[in-house]
């Protein structure tokens, strides 16, 4: 029996005569004007209009396509996950509009604050309507913000890429590039090869100072092994038991304590460069070592939220208390001070602190509920085989570490609504139709209805 799993449009049967339904494959398989925004939307982010703070062109794309996609099938935001995520987005919107009015915020920093929030809401919705169930513009997608983010280091480059043209330049396309490679690799004869393009980029993002991305594209080669070890067994089960998430939990452990302690040696040893090592060396002199240097905003955003939980401190929260904290802390605790004073913003390297810190327990509540979406993601996927698991996954451990480790801004405001939609359509795969734990095949087209 047949255990592939489709995301997005089903392969055609490969026996069955064709002739008489080769107008309706040309139908299927003809490129569409939808098809063609899902790849020219990520494509204008080197469009950045100055407005208070920057609005990117694909933010005022999906703007303007918003009426249209919602007048056409406006009634999928109902289906029960993108109806959640509109929900706790709106409660996070409302949360900080009272926690500004409560703090008197000044009103550049309100407009910014609010902008933000609402553009979540604006991009997920007409992302959601334009992408999800859709394979190729989902691929079309990644593909368009991989050469948009080229096109952009080369016309409208960001300020540190200067000195760092790599981790702020072309660093992140390239290695996308890498991973949409590896996914058309992903068939049986061919898998190794993608595994290896990966690895690959993985050692070259080490190698090039970009650690994150490096540890995030290992992650994505072991996911896929474990996967195709799986596919040999015969996996069968999508529903997640403890052991399950034992297994994977452990996996994914070990295999990111690998990363990290190979990363520690080489730039130890100066394999990776005199940058890496002299950044490795500033940033694990402390006490705590590595782990506390490279995300000391941790020590101060956490002070915030415990002083205020429920209300949080106002948009673009600012309090120069905050910032002299973490200087006090970091020196007491043998880290480089660096520059936290410049312009006293509550340090918060977190979606989901971030949120917190500005807006309250609300806003927190809104990034863990996605959170939970990529964990899902990664307890399913790996038991079935799906040839867009090297994308999937890859998203998957993006959306992980950027709401845990990065701050919500710029080209993260598409990009983490889009992770979201990819997440959602994965499971609504998964669970479409009432799926059981025995042996499937499953596949829908963009056009059904059946959501979870």
């Amino acid at each position: 029996m047949n255990r592939d799993i489709y995301i997005g449009e089903p392969p055609l049967a490969p026996n069955r005569k064709t002739m008489s339904f080769g107008h309706s494959a040309a139908r299927r398989n003809a490129i569409t004007v939808w098809d063609l925004l899902a790849f020219f939307v990520p494509l204008l982010q080197f469009v950045r209009i100055p407005l208070g703070g920057q609005l990117l062109g694909p933010e005022v794309t999906l703007l303007v396509l918003l009426p249209v996609l919602v007048i056409m099938r406006g009634r999928r935001l109902l289906y029960p996950l993108p109806r959640t995520y509109l929900l706790l987005a709106t409660l996070w919107l409302f949360s900080q509009i009272s926690t500004d009015l409560l703090r008197a915020t000044p009103f550049e920093d309100i407009a910014r604050g609010w902008v933000k929030i609402a553009f979540a809401l604006i991009a997920f919705s007409a992302l959601y309507l334009l992408l999800n169930g859709q394979r190729r513009r989902i691929l079309l997608f990644a593909a368009g913000f991989a050469l948009g983010g080229i096109l952009t280091y080369f016309l409208n480059p960001d300020l540190l890429a200067e000195d760092y043209w790599w981790k702020f330049g072309v660093g992140a396309p390239l290695s996308l590039i890498l991973v949409l490679m590896s996914t058309a690799l992903n068939v049986h004869k061919l898998r190794t090869f993608g595994i290896a393009l990966l690895v690959s980029g993985a050692l070259i993002n080490f190698y090039l100072d970009y650690r994150s991305l490096g540890a995030i594209m290992a992650l994505t080669a072991s996911y896929q092994v474990l996967q195709a070890f799986m596919g040999r067994r015969g996996g069968r089960v999508v529903t997640v038991r403890p052991r399950h998430l034992l297994v994977l939990g452990t996996i994914i452990g070990a295999v990111a304590l690998i990363v990290y302690q190979g990363y520690v040696y080489t730039a130890q040893v100066a394999l990776l460069g005199e940058a890496a090592q002299k950044k490795y060396k500033m940033q694990s002199r402390g006490e705590y070592g590595l782990l506390l240097g490279a995300r000391s905003e941790i020590l101060v955003s956490s002070r915030a939220i415990l002083d205020s939980p429920l209300i949080g401190h106002g948009s673009w929260a600012k309090d120069c208390d905050y910032t002299a904290l973490l200087s006090g802390q970091k020196r007491q605790l043998g880290y480089n001070v660096g520059t936290e004073k410049k312009n006293c913003l509550i340090p918060a390297h977190s979606h989901i602190f971030g949120a917190w810190v500005e807006a309250g327990v609300l806003g927190a509540v809104f990034w863990l509920w996605v959170l939970t979406l990529a964990v899902r993601v990664l307890l399913r996927l790996y038991r079935v085989n799906e040839r867009l698991t090297p994308v999937l996954a890859f998203f998957a451990f993006l959306l992980l570490w950027d709401l845990v480790f990065s701050p919500y801004g710029l080209e993260l405001r598409y990009l983490t609504p889009y992770e979201v939609v990819v997440m959602m359509t994965v499971l609504a795969t998964l669970r479409q139709r009432g799926i059981k734990p025995r042996s499937y095949k499953m596949s829908f087209a963009g056009h059904q209805k059946t959501e979870i």
